[in-house]
């Protein structure tokens, strides 16, 4: 999640993060403030506060500016998980891993 200190829905999407990480322990979480690190926020592309991105790999599965909700950061993660699922069974293949999937 990339945040900022004074920024109010930062809160809440910590809040949300908080309660998927309780169900899903093994899942990492990553908070970076852009003040602190305005070059990774730049080449993210990041705009506004709170932005998050979940990743299968380097592909990116969702970007979500604003507050989600656990369920759809929870169905963002199962998206995640199945297109890790298929660039493993790619490479096993000896196919080439798949694109970025569309988070539309």
């Amino acid at each position: 999640m990339y945040s900022s200190l004074f920024c109010v829905p930062c809160q809440a999407t910590r809040k949300v993060l908080a309660e998927v990480q309780r169900l899903l322990p093994w899942l990492p979480v990553e908070e970076l403030d852009v003040a602190a690190h305005p070059d990774r926020a730049e080449e993210a592309g990041i705009r506004s506060t709170p932005t998050i991105l979940v990743l299968a790999g380097d592909h990116l599965v969702l970007r979500a500016t604003g507050v989600p909700t656990a369920p759809q950061v929870l169905q963002a993660v199962a998206r995640a998980m199945d297109a890790s699922r298929d660039a493993d069974a790619d490479a096993g293949a000896g196919s080439a891993a798949p694109g970025p999937v569309d988070p539309a």
